[in-house]
């Protein structure tokens, strides 16, 4: 009997709960479309508008759908003369003046200055707070793209990404990555510190904490490594791989750094022949090349002397030049040999006549 009596109290106590919950979502509902968001925190429309902040959508009654709202002024533009869709603003300020649609701003002052951009996703404060008409931007950290205005389908990753960049289609990853960067495009900075000076170059890759570092204008260059390419300050079309690299260099591939890596294996080399192969040289800086083949001629009768075969003036280069040589070289080894067989004998005839002789003298 107390069991039951139990059980219906419960049951009573549930439904008032849910009696309550249903009232107090009617009475805002119906509370805030009466007030027109003009003073009420809270708003709720048909077109599935939603605003929690005092007072909602800056106080006036929103144009397009499915947006939110939540924060004192934020997406604070939306009114009945604009339509737009699928915003979302969480923080003071975020998205205050957007009319674009499908844009996520979280943090205080995230997108704030946002009119036609859309498709943009700022978390953290002030990211993508000046960004105007850009869009497809991603800004995740304190001041990521903070200064962006027109820029688009970029990804920044960190605090002070890409500040006051405005190119486009960056990708920066890391606490100041690509920091001053202005209207380079297509560049990818992996790592803190990574292209931070960076103004106008494009096309870049640098991953590494302070990789291409000092780097403002040059373009094409990869470096990979902490402090990779961190000499390169203008120059283009450079390979840094766990090197600084030369300031203003151009065109030029650097691996390792000298004092530091005191050997090198490659494989896939040894072994395999090539047809046409030239000698591969390396001077004391540890600059590869290749030896130069020189063409020469037969210069005096000296050599024709030696090389016979060779007419006077014919040019040939030094690598045919030094095969000839060491053909001609082996071929007096082989007469210097028969000689010395042919000496032995004489001695040998010569020991035996005196033998003879000395007998016939007894």
């Amino acid at each position: 009997m107390g069991t039951g009596t139990a059980g219906m109290r419960r049951g009573r106590a549930a439904t008032t709960v849910a009696a309550a919950i249903v009232g107090v979502v009617a009475w805002l509902m119906v509370g805030a479309v009466t007030a027109r968001a003009s003073t009420s925190p809270f708003y709720y429309d048909g077109a599935a508008n939603v605003g929690v902040s005092a007072p909602a959508f800056g106080g006036n009654v929103p144009g397009g759908s499915d947006n939110t709202a939540v924060g004192q002024s934020s997406l604070n533009s939306l009114t009945n003369g604009t339509f737009a869709c699928c915003d979302t603003a969480v923080g003071a300020l975020a998205l205050f003046k957007t009319t674009g649609g499908y844009n996520t701003g979280t943090g205080f002052e995230a997108l704030e200055n946002n009119s036609s951009g859309g498709a943009n996703t700022a978390d953290g404060a002030l990211a993508l707070a000046f960004n105007s008409g850009g869009g497809s931007n991603t800004a995740t950290g304190v001041d990521a793209l903070e200064y962006n205005d027109t820029g688009s389908r970029n990804v920044a990753n960190g605090a002070y990404a890409l500040n006051v960049s405005n190119g486009n289609d960056n990708v920066a990853v890391g606490d100041a990555t690509m920091d001053a960067n202005q209207t380079g495009n297509e560049d990818v900075a992996t790592g803190s510190g990574a292209l931070q000076r960076n103004t106008t170059g494009s096309d870049n890759v640098a991953t590494g904490f302070n990789a291409l570092n000092e780097n403002t204008t040059g373009g094409s260059n990869i470096a990979i490594g902490s402090g990779a390419g961190l000499n390169l300050t203008t120059g283009s079309n450079n390979i840094d791989i766990g090197s600084p690299g030369v300031a203003a260099e151009k065109n030029v591939i650097r691996i390792g750094t000298n004092g530091t890596q005191t050997k090198t294996v490659i494989a896939g080399i040894a072994g395999n022949k090539l047809s046409g192969a030239k000698t591969v040289v390396i001077n004391s800086n540890g600059q590869l090349g290749v030896s130069s083949a020189k063409s020469a001629s037969v210069p005096t009768a000296q050599v024709a002397q030696v090389l016979p075969g060779l007419v006077h003036g014919r040019r040939v280069s030094d690598h045919q030049l030094t095969m000839l040589l060491l053909k001609q070289v082996a071929s007096l080894r082989r007469t210097v040999a028969s000689q010395s067989r042919e000496l032995r004998q004489i001695r040998a005839l010569r020991a035996e006549v005196a033998k003879l002789a000395a007998q016939a003298g007894r």
